[in-house]
């Protein structure tokens, strides 16, 4: 009987200690809740002011326009969408999104804190330039949006030395990196899975959302196609000076000055893993799969374009052998400037149908 009651005993010193455990637990529970519900208070006391202050200062806003604070996409100074970034010489600093630093001066607030529609001249509230919503006639206020169908989103980082770098503002946000730096897609839109660019779309130097930065490789290309192009230049007379020696009339035949006479002293060759291709410019195209004889690509030459960093020869008239609706198989070659005659790239274009880029200094004029 002692020891029933001694058991009774110390079970019901456990309950008491599980009891007061549990009271403790609560009561940190609720002072933790109250302390949240007490910041909460002060959080929405802060917002309705801010709000107050919105709405006073926003009369006249039309229904199922995005407010300020939903999409602003305007930057005042010192926001988190200012741009600041060196060009050239002149720092764009404090910036709209999509402006560019020579067309800052437009983009000010007047004394009464509205925007000017650059064309049209009506006014606007300063806050609804860049709210994705086209107020002015002219499309002047959303240069950073995709809002206005005659806009124009300048990138934020220029390449020296070139002309203005824009896009149409239905480009804006459309999941292509149009601008070399991405910032035409900051609102980092993707292109639907079904849409996603091609491998060959990249070497074109075309990139899809998410954008990375690829202005600094582009302007190391130009300083080096910069120096290819003088030195190609400088080879370049010697070619002309060889094509002096032809008549005014057959000069004509071999591009402009003749400079491209000098290709018709030699053949070059391109391997593949399966063909051989000779290519004797301005007289034959050919290919070869050893022991069988080869075959004409080309033969007939032709120019599509003569203009200063395109032109094009076809070499037409080839075999017609197994050649859709026994069309002649044919060859267009691309030159562009480099500082050496040689074939850089061959492919099959379609059946029949080749192409071959060409580097040579007669293509740098």
């Amino acid at each position: 009987m002692a020891l029933k009651l001694c058991n009774q005993r110390i079970i019901f010193n456990r309950k008491k200690q599980t009891l007061a455990v549990l009271a403790v637990v609560v009561l940190v529970f609720c002072l933790m809740q109250w302390f949240s519900l007490l910041k909460l208070n002060i959080f929405h006391q802060q917002q309705g002011e801010t709000l107050l202050y919105d709405n006073k200062n926003n009369n006249g806003r039309r229904a199922g326009t995005p407010d300020k604070d939903t999409i602003e996409l305007f930057s005042k100074p010192n926001e988190l969408d200012t741009h600041k970034e060196v060009m050239g010489n002149v720092r764009q600093e404090d910036l709209p999104r999509g402006v560019h630093v020579d067309d800052a001066h437009l983009f000010k607030p007047n004394d009464q804190y509205m925007f000017t529609c650059i064309r049209t001249k009506s006014e606007i509230p300063w806050e609804h330039v860049n709210d994705d919503y086209c107020d002015c006639e002219d499309s002047s206020d959303e240069p950073g949006t995709s809002a206005c169908p005659d806009s124009r989103f300048y990138c934020t980082y220029q390449i020296p030395h070139e002309d203005e770098q824009f896009v149409p503002g239905s480009r804006v946000n459309d999941g292509i990196c149009d601008c070399c730096d991405g910032s035409d897609e900051w609102g980092g839109h993707r292109v639907p899975e079904h849409m996603h660019l091609t491998e060959e779309s990249q070497e074109k130097n075309i990139y899809q959302s998410p954008c990375n930065n690829h202005c600094e490789k582009i302007v190391h290309l130009r300083s080096k196609e910069e120096q290819i192009r003088h030195e190609g230049q400088r080879k370049r007379r010697k070619y002309v000076d060889l094509a002096k020696s032809l008549p005014a009339s057959q000069q004509q035949e071999y591009g402009p000055e003749g400079a491209f006479y000098q290709l018709t002293k030699q053949c070059f060759q391109h391997h593949t893993t399966e063909y051989e291709y000779t290519i004797c410019p301005f007289s034959s195209v050919t290919q070869q799969k050893f022991p069988q004889p080869r075959v004409s690509l080309g033969q007939r030459p032709r120019w599509e374009k003569q203009k200063p960093g395109d032109y094009v020869l076809v070499m037409a008239e080839g075999d017609a052998k197994l050649c859709p609706l026994g069309s002649p198989r044919k060859t267009k070659i691309h030159f562009f400037c480099g500082i050496e005659d040689r074939i850089v790239k061959f492919v099959e274009k379609e059946r029949c149908y080749y192409s071959v880029t060409f580097s040579t200094p007669a293509a740098c004029n």
